[in-house]
């Protein structure tokens, strides 16, 4: 969550920044790998049962890179917040 409203305050801010997207995602990840984590972090969670075997990870052929780059720019932060963090911030929120 935190990420995204980064990179959106960025593009507002930031000069250089011209008619760019970004992909905001650290890592591939598959739904049962989030199910896992979920369950993980908190055991209590009502969640999906797992997808049939394999499930593919797919963050597709984008770059993310100058996103990373952005939040290190303006906010010191090196690369994005991992999967675990984001999932313990929004669990921590009750979404």
């Amino acid at each position: 969550m935190t990420d995204v409203a980064r990179l959106h305050l960025a593009a507002s801010i930031d000069a250089t920044i011209v008619g760019q997207r970004f992909i905001a995602a650290a890592d591939k990840f598959n739904w049962n790998e989030l199910i896992d984590e979920i369950q993980n972090l908190k055991p209590s969670a009502k969640v999906a049962p797992h997808f049939p075997e394999p499930v593919d990870k797919d963050l597709g052929e984008k770059d993310n890179a100058p996103g990373a780059a952005l939040l290190t720019k303006w906010w010191d932060q090196k690369g994005y917040t991992s999967f675990e963090q984001t999932l313990r911030e929004n669990l921590a929120a009750d979404l």
